[in-house]
C-alpha cells in the first residue's frame, strides 16, 4: 500500500528522535532515488536502481551518524514517492542539506563514471523554473557538489565526469542546498560491476560522507570566539555585519543584534538559520543573554552605588563551584564544551534532569522544551526584580490555552501561555497553531532570545521607575 507523505515523515521523524544527541551537527536529508513501483534504470547485470541507491544511502546515513550528524531519509523502505512528495518531505523536515542517491544509466555503454548534479542560476531554463529560495542559494549546491564530487571519486576510484548545472526536479525545487548524486552507470559494464560489489558501494558511501563534512563548516562549539577587535567599537564592523546566509532572512535583525553582543557565533561566516538546536546550544545562548543583562545590571548598580553606596552584587556561580557541588547528571562531564553554562544552568534550576539520571546536554530541542527553558529564566528574572506580576502560574495558566495544538494540559502549556502572554513567543502559520513538538531551529531560537534581551530591558526599566 502506498504510504502518505505524512506517513513517511512521521516514520522518519521516529528515526531520528531515537538516534543519539549531535551537538552543533548538521541535519542531513538523505533521498535514496526511486523505489516501490519505479525501480529506476535496470542494469546490465540486472541489478535495480533503487536497490542500489537505498543501499548506498544507508550506509551514508551511517557514515554521517557516526561523525555526530542528524541523517533523515525522504524514503526508510522500498516504497513508491513522487518528486514533489519528496520535496514536500524534505522541506517539513527542515534540513541544512540535501543528497539524492542515484545511478546513472545510458543509452551507449561506453558512458561510465561518476558526476553530481545542481541547479546553477547561471543557466536557468524557462521550461523548468527553480524555486526562489533556490535561486538565492544556488551557489552553495555547487559547493556541497564539488565537495561531494572530488571526495566521491578518490574513494571510489570512478572516472571523474565533474559536477553539471541541472534542472533536475530535485536539485532546484528545494529550500536548502540540494545535489543529486549519480555514484556510477549501470549501462556500463564495469560501473555496474562496482555497484553490485559491497565494499564499492561502502565506499561511494564513505566518500559521499566526507564531501559532506568537507563542505559543512565546524561544529558551534569549535568556532573561534570573536576577536577583541571584533567585539567592540569602529574595529568591529566586519563581526557585526549580517551572516552571508542571513541576508533576506526573516530572522536576520534578531540574529544581527545577537551576533553583535556575543550572544550567538556563526561558523564559516554563516548561521545556519534552519539548523536544529542542542540543549546545550540553548543553554549556552541563555547564558550568553544572562550575563550581558548583569553585566548592564552591573553598570546600573554601579552608578547607582556612586550617589547611593548601595550597590549589592551576588556572588556568581563559577565552574568550580559547580564541580564542588557534583552535580547528579552522569552525562554531564566536566570535559563537554558547554559544562559550565550547563553547570550553571542546572545549578540555578534552569535546567533539571531527566529520569534515568542523564540531562541529554547533545539531544535537540522541541518548541516546546525551548518554552519551558524560556520560561524558567523569565520567571527567575521577574523574581529577583520582584516586578513583572504577569509572571504569576496562574495569570499564564489562563493564557495556556491560545493555541489549538496546546491544551490546557500539556505539560508545557503553561510556559508556551505564558511567554505568548508577554510576547515571547508566537504561533506558527496564521498563529493558531504553535507546534510544540517539532525541533527549534536556531533561527527562531535567536528570536526568542531578542525578545528576551528586549523584555529584560522593559521590565529592568519599569523597575527603576517605581522606586
Amino acid at each position: 500500500m502506498k504510504r502518505t507523505p505524512l506517513t513517511v515523515l512521521s516514520a522518519a521523524l521516529a528515526v531520528s528522535i531515537l538516534l543519539p544527541g549531535t551537538a552543533s551537527a548538521a541535519k542531513i536529508i538523505i533521498d535514496p532515488g526511486h523505489g516501490g513501483k519505479d525501480p529506476g534504470a535496470v542494469g546490465i547485470n540486472g541489478l535495480y536502481e533503487k536497490t542500489v541507491n537505498f543501499d548506498i544511502s544507508k550506509r551514508l546515513q551511517v557514515s554521517l551518524e557516526k561523525k555526530g550528524h542528524q541523517v533523515l531519509l525522504t524514503r526508510t523502505s522500498d516504497q513508491s514517492l513522487s518528486l514533489s512528495e519528496r520535496i514536500q518531505i524534505v522541506s517539513s523536515m527542515k534540513g541544512d542539506i540535501l543528497v539524492s542517491v542515484h545511478a546513472n544509466a545510458h543509452t551507449t555503454k561506453d558512458a561510465k563514471g561518476s558526476l553530481v548534479l545542481y541547479y546553477d542560476h547561471r543557466y536557468p531554463q524557462s521550461r523548468y523554473p527553480a524555486s526562489s529560495a533556490m535561486i538565492d542559494i544556488w551557489e552553495e549546491s555547487h559547493k556541497l557538489a564539488e565537495a561531494v564530487q572530488g571526495a566521491l571519486v578518490q574513494k571510489a576510484g570512478t572516472v571523474n565526469l565533474g559536477t553539471v548545472p541541472s534542472a533536475a526536479y530535485m536539485v532546484r525545487m528545494g529550500d536548502i542546498p540540494s545535489i543529486l548524486v549519480e555514484t556510477a552507470f549501470l549501462s556500463n559494464p564495469s560501473d555496474a560491476a562496482l555497484l553490485a560489489n559491497e565494499s564499492v558501494r561502502q565506499r561511494m558511501a564513505e566518500g559521499i560522507s566526507e564531501g559532506i563534512d568537507a563542505y559543512l563548516p565546524e561544529p558551534e562549539q569549535q568556532a573561534k570566539k570573536p576577536s577583541a577587535e571584533g567585539s567592540s567599537g569602529a574595529k568591529g564592523t566586519k563581526d557585526s555585519a549580517s551572516f552571508r546566509d542571513m541576508a533576506s532572512h526573516w530572522a536576520n535583525d534578531s540574529v544581527v543584534r545577537l551576533k553583535k553582543s556575543s550572544i550567538v557565533n556563526g561558523v564559516d561566516s554563516r548561521f545556519l538559520p534552519e539548523r536544529s538546536l542542542t540543549r546545550a546550544e540553548l543553554i549556552t545562548m541563555m547564558e550568553r543573554a544572562e550575563a550581558l543583562e548583569d553585566r548592564e545590571a552591573e553598570n546600573g548598580a554601579a552608578e547607582d552605588a556612586a550617589s547611593s553606596k548601595k550597590a549589592v552584587k551576588p556572588a556568581p556561580v563559577t565552574i568550580e563551584s559547580a564541580r564542588s557541588k557534583l552535580l547528579p547528571y552522569k552525562d554531564l562531564l566536566d570535559n563537554h564544551w558547554a559544562y559550565k553554562p550547563l553547570s550553571v544552568a542546572a545549578l540555578t534550576g534552569k535546567i533539571t534532569g531527566f529520569p534515568d539520571g542523564s540531562i541529554k546536554p547533545d539531544n535537540t530541542v522541541s518548541r516546546a522544551e525551548l518554552a519551558v527553558i524560556v520560561n524558567r529564566y523569565v520567571n527567575s528574572r521577574t523574581a529577583k526584580s520582584q516586578t513583572g506580576t504577569e509572571a504569576s502560574s496562574t495569570a499564564a495558566a489562563k493564557a495556556s490555552g491560545v493555541f489549538k495544538d496546546v491544551s490546557t494540559d500539556h505539560w508545557a502549556g503553561e510556559a508556551i501561555g505564558h511567554l505568548n502572554q508577554i510576547g515571547l513567543l508566537r504561533g506558527t502559520g496564521t498563529g493558531r497553531t504553535y507546534d510544540p513538538s517539532r525541533f527549534v531551529t536556531r533561527a527562531e531560537t535567536a528570536v526568542v532570545i531578542d525578545r528576551y534581551l528586549t523584555y529584560l530591558q522593559t521590565n529592568d526599566k519599569a523597575a527603576k521607575e517605581t522606586k
